[in-house]
């Protein structure tokens, strides 16, 4: 599913209930499009009167990108709520997933069977459904023992990875390419040398049927 405003927020209000005794104020509630963070919970901070620091114009946001489990868009919910009580209530923690939070989380799993996690790892059915059209520069290579393997570079590292990639005699044969295919969303930019395997070489094919290739000329890369 993909949350709407109205869903977080008949969720917040029931997860109160039950988790937080009611003592949450709805923050803002917001839809985000973040690939990288499911959930997100921003404030601010201001100096109070007689000393000390206090947290307050709360907007949480979680991201409608992806088509998630139901039980995940409400566990990620809930961590967030969590960072809400803390914050709201300026309670001390060792970090921001410190042992305060570790211990509410894990009361909350227990009491009431959830699955809240310190961090949401993106699942392989996840990165598939991400169908959003992004840039991609992709080096597709074809190592000496068969192997078929993807890399995708950011375009600052471009020129570094291109250089390495020439001086690999492990490698049997390397092409560059161009593409806003959805297929490459599932791997993930590299400064550095980092190689994907390729399991299904025939859906690779496919991704690459509109790419362009790239090629070097003298100190440009340009799209053939």
């Amino acid at each position: 599913m993909k949350p709407t405003r109205e869903y977080i927020i008949e969720r917040f209000s029931y997860f109160n209930k039950l988790c937080f005794a009611g003592r949450l104020t709805m923050p803002r509630i917001e839809l985000s499009r973040s690939r990288r963070k499911l959930g997100q919970l921003e404030y601010k901070r201001r100096r109070k009167t007689f000393g000390g620091w206090e947290n307050y114009d709360f907007t949480l946001r979680l991201s409608t990108l992806i088509d998630m489990e139901q039980s995940v868009v409400e566990d990620t919910l809930i961590h967030e709520m969590i960072h809400l009580y803390i914050l709201s209530n300026n309670l001390e923690d060792s970090s921001s997933h410190g042992q305060l939070f570790r211990r509410m989380m894990e009361e909350i799993n227990s009491r009431y069977g959830r699955h809240i996690s310190i961090s949401h790892r993106r699942s392989e059915q996840e990165n598939e459904a991400d169908e959003e059209l992004r840039e991609h520069i992709v080096c597709v290579s074809t190592f000496k023992d068969s192997r078929l393997c993807v890399t995708v570079s950011t375009k600052t590292a471009l020129f570094s990875l291109w250089r390495e990639m020439e001086r690999l005699d492990c490698i049997r044969e390397h092409k560059w390419y161009y593409t806003i295919d959805p297929y490459f969303n599932r791997y993930p930019r590299s400064r550095t040398l980092k190689f994907y395997k390729v399991d299904d070489p025939e859906a690779l094919r496919k991704a690459l049927e509109t790419a362009g290739v790239l090629v070097k000329k003298g100190n440009q890369i340009m799209i053939e």
